[in-house]
C-alpha cells in the first residue's frame, strides 16, 4: 500500500494517538477505544507510522512509512544545527545495545524516524503512543526536540517479549503517565523501575454489552470457541490432546478457531494428525461482525496460552473477555492477567497446569453450576469492561487533568 510521507496537518492543537499500523484487524479493541476517545475529544488526531488507511470512520489517519524514512534523513541536519545536545541524545540512545532483539529495534528506530521527521510541523499539546515500542519512540523523540508533554501505554507484547521494549525506561522518564490495562502489567512496569505514581490503569471494554440469552447446557454437540493469533504464546496446540481426550471419552464436540499467524499450517497439520479435522474447523482472520456471530453460536471457549520461548504472553486477552459477555463459559490457563477476570468456579474455570479434559467434563452436566459461572463472569463484565466508563480516566489524562495514583 502506499504510504504518505506528508506533513501532518498544521493547524490547530490536541492529542495525538500514535501507533504502528491503524488499523489492523486483530486490533479491534483499539479501533474501539479511539471510537469512544474521538467522541470524548473531536480534535483527536491519529498517526499511523507503518500503513494502515488514509480514513477511518470519517477520522483522517496520518500514514508515515518508507517515503517518511527517507525524509527523516534529509530532515537529520536541521536538527543537528538546532538541537544537536537532543539529537546526539537520541542518536546514543539508539545506539546502545539492547536484548531485546532485532525488531524491536527496528521499531524504535521507525518511531525515531517519525520523531525527526514531523517534530518541527506537528502541532499538538499531547502526544499519547498507543505501545511502548515505536509509537512511544516517536513521541519521545519528539518531545526530545520540542518539549510537547508525551505519554504512552505498555501492555504484554511491549512488556515482556525479550524482556519487554529495550528503550521503555528511557521512555518511561520523561512521560507524563504510562498506561497499562491489566494488574499484571502495572507490576511488571513497576519492575521495570516506573514510578506507582506515573502508572495509570485502564481496562480495555467493550463499547455496549451484547444481548444474551444463556444456552442450555445439555445441548449436543458441545460448541467450543477458541479466538486469537495463531502464534506460540496463545498456545493453540496444547487443544489438540485436550480435545482428542474429550473426543475419546465419547464427548460430541464441535470446535471452531478463529484467527491466523505463522503457526496455522503447523497446527493444521498437528490437527490432521490427532484425526480432529472433522472436529476443529480453522475459520481464519475475520471481521469482528463474524467473530460476534461465533461468539452467538457457541456455548465454550477455551483459552491455552502460555509463555513463549521469548519470554512473550498474553495478558487479559481480549477474545477472553468478549466470551464472558456473550454468555460462554470460558476455560482458560492461568497465564497473565487471565485470573483477574477469571476466578476459578465463579467467573470461569482456569488450569494451573497443563490444559486437561478432566476439568471440562466434570462441568459439561453440571447445568446449574454452569448457569452460575455464566451469570458471575457476564456481571463481571458489566462491571469492569464498560469502556465509555474505563476511559474517562484516560480522556482526563490526554485531556490535561492532574493524574493523582
Amino acid at each position: 500500500m502506499e504510504q504518505s510521507g506528508s506533513e501532518p496537518a498544521r493547524e490547530g492543537s490536541g492529542t495525538v494517538l500514535l501507533f504502528t499500523t491503524f488499523p489492523v484487524l486483530s486490533e479491534t479493541f483499539l479501533q474501539r477505544e479511539v471510537r469512544v476517545l474521538s467522541r470524548k475529544d473531536p480534535s483527536l488526531r491519529l498517526v499511523s507510522l507503518w500503513g494502515g488507511q488514509e480514513q477511518w470512520e470519517g477520522l483522517p489517519v496520518d500514514r508515515f512509512g518508507l517515503k517518511g524514512i527517507l525524509g527523516a534523513i534529509l530532515r537529520l541536519p536541521v536538527w543537528l544545527v538546532k538541537r544537536p545536545e537532543a539529537v546526539f541524545g537520541l542518536i546514543r540512545t539508539l545506539c546502545r545495545p539492547r536484548g531485546s532483539g532485532l525488531l524491536n529495534w527496528l521499531e524504535n528506530l521507525l518511531g525515531a524516524a517519525y520523531g525527526i521527521r514531523h517534530a518541527g510541523s506537528l502541532r499538538a499539546s499531547h502526544l499519547h503512543g498507543v505501545w511502548a515500542s515505536a509509537p512511544a519512540m516517536a513521541a519521545y523523540a519528539i518531545h526530545q526536540l520540542t518539549g510537547i508533554p508525551y505519554s504512552f501505554a505498555g501492555h504484554a507484547y511491549d512488556l515482556f517479549e525479550h524482556g519487554g521494549d529495550g528503550w521503555l525506561t528511557r521512555k518511561a522518564e520523561g512521560a507524563q503517565f504510562i498506561r497499562t490495562s491489566t494488574h499484571a502489567g502495572r507490576n511488571r512496569l513497576l519492575e521495570k523501575g516506573v514510578p506507582g505514581e506515573k502508572i495509570l490503569l485502564v481496562r480495555r471494554g467493550l463499547e455496549a454489552l451484547p444481548k444474551i440469552s444463556f444456552k442450555r447446557a445439555g445441548d449436543r454437540p458441545y460448541r467450543m470457541l477458541s479466538v486469537g493469533r495463531m502464534v506460540e504464546k496463545m498456545g493453540y496446540a496444547r487443544q489438540i490432546p485436550l480435545i482428542r481426550e474429550l473426543v475419546d471419552a465419547g464427548v460430541e464436540l464441535e470446535v471452531e478457531w478463529i484467527g491466523d499467524g505463522p503457526e496455522r499450517s503447523r497446527l493444521e497439520r498437528a490437527v490432521d494428525e490427532a484425526g480432529l479435522s472433522g472436529i476443529i474447523q480453522f475459520k481464519g482472520r475475520l471481521p469482528y461482525a463474524s467473530v460476534e456471530e461465533a461468539y452467538r453460536r457457541n456455548d465454550y471457549f477455551l483459552f491455552t496460552g502460555q509463555v513463549d520461548r521469548r519470554g512473550d504472553r498474553a495478558g487479559l486477552p481480549n477474545a477472553v473477555a468478549e466470551a464472558m459477555a456473550w454468555g460462554l463459559l470460558v476455560f482458560a490457563t492461568d497465564v497473565g492477567a487471565v485470573r483477574e477476570a477469571i476466578q476459578d468456579g465463579v467467573t470461569g474455570c482456569l488450569w494451573e497446569g497443563e490444559p486437561d479434559a478432566g476439568l471440562i467434563m466434570e462441568l459439561l452436566p453440571n447445568a446449574d453450576r454452569q448457569a452460575d459461572i455464566r451469570r458471575a463472569a457476564r456481571a463481571w463484565i458489566e462491571d469492569n469492561y464498560c469502556l465509555e466508563k474505563n476511559l474517562d480516566p484516560l480522556h482526563e489524562q490526554l485531556s490535561g487533568v492532574t493524574f493523582s495514583a
